[in-house]
């Protein structure tokens, strides 16, 4: 859905006028840019998504190499949310008998915009829309779900690290009936990891979700897809998200004490160990290790940007040993993406992982479901 220029700079299908105005904070030139599109002949739609969508990814780029901060990303940010709650208030009624699709993103998820974009364009071609926004309480949508009867659930998530949760979630929605449709840059470039989770249907772009839930009402046992996280996976995955907070802060503090992370912002660090975590159950619920090689080249970048040390995800993954060591699949994971991470950065080569050890010092550590001894 969001493309961009090899050479760094905003897609080709962005409007550069467009993009000036969202990079200054300037409202009035971006309502202008975007009228003119309008007088152009461009649908809401299509502004949407060749536009809005375009310049909000370029904003997150800009932040993640560090050539903006998180002030100037909060302001371009609300640049263009104003402008796609504007081209929102086109929108006819929608129909009284159509389908009725609830638009969420993961739990733990505040990046909204992109689940914003494409209940406005489900809106644009007449679909009723009941949009929650970001980071919902799974329990509250899942009653919401049932209560209203949505004919379909819609979710977005940006982030890998969100995709353990959304297995829960998924799960939780398809054993009440529920279709859900699943979508967003952590979804990867194809169905796989949706359909590991047990999605009803993969979505790349606004337009795909608008097809697969109009086609929801002429067949309504109708499913794209089939899957599910297998048990033994599922149940770490439950565990490491159980204990996720736990885990960070355990980890968080060893690295202070260690030294490891003394320019670090004790913010940022807290959320890049959330992040490597959340990607290691995401990695389990979809059984898919380029997660990781994701999640390192990621935040490899972020950290290289801002003049620290990349090697901060190899001290994350050590000091996790501990603590998942009793846990067969997580310990197994830690300890294959330690010698994946390493022969990424060498040569190709043949690759061999040797078993995780078993010792008594990889014991996990006390209060995340074991008692120390």
């Amino acid at each position: 859905m969001c493309t961009e220029d090899p050479s760094g700079g905003p897609s080709s299908t962005m409007d550069p006028h467009y993009w000036q105005a969202v990079a200054a904070g300037d409202r009035r030139q971006a309502l202008a840019a975007v009228k003119r599109l309008r007088a152009e002949g461009a649908s809401t739609a299509e502004i949407l998504r060749d536009h809005l969508l375009v310049a909000q990814h370029r904003v997150g780029e800009l932040w993640a190499t560090g050539e903006w901060s998180v002030a100037q990303e909060h302001t371009a940010t609300s640049v263009n949310e104003g402008l796609l709650l504007w081209l929102g208030s086109f929108n006819a009624q929608p129909r009284r008998d159509g389908p009725l699709v609830l638009v969420a993103c993961v739990e733990g998820e505040q990046h909204a915009f992109a689940s914003l974009v494409v209940s406005e364009i489900l809106m644009a071609h007449g679909l009723r829309v009941d949009h929650v926004g970001g980071t919902p309480d799974a329990d509250a949508l899942l009653e919401r779900a049932v209560n209203q009867r949505s004919d379909a659930v819609l979710l977005s998530a940006s982030l890998t690290s969100s995709l353990g949760r959304a297995s829960a979630l998924v799960k939780r929605l398809r054993d009440q009936g529920l279709r859900v449709v699943v979508g967003g840059q952590a979804f990867g470039d194809d169905e796989r990891r949706a359909r590991a989770i047990g999605a009803s249907a993969w979505c790349a772009g606004p337009e795909e979700a608008v097809a697969w839930v109009t086609a929801i009402a002429q067949d309504p046992q109708s499913d794209r897809l089939s899957g599910s996280v297998a048990a033994s996976a599922s149940d770490d995955v439950a565990w490491l998200e159980q204990y996720r907070e736990q885990m960070v802060a355990y980890v968080t503090v060893g690295l202070r004490r260690a030294g490891q992370a003394p320019d670090v912002d004790p913010g940022d660090l807290e959320g890049w160990v959330d992040h490597l975590v959340g990607c290691l159950s995401a990695t389990l619920a979809t059984d898919d290790e380029t997660i990781l090689l994701e999640a390192n080249d990621w935040l490899g970048r972020v950290l290289t940007a801002r003049d620290l040390d990349p090697g901060l995800v190899d001290r994350v993954l050590d000091l996790l040993r501990e603590p998942v060591a009793s846990r067969s699949a997580a310990a197994g994971l830690v300890h294959n993406a330690r010698i994946l991470l390493a022969a990424a950065r060498r040569p190709t080569g043949p690759l061999r992982i040797p078993p995780p050890a078993t010792s008594r010092e990889d014991r996990p550590a006390a209060g995340m479901g074991e008692t120390a001894t």
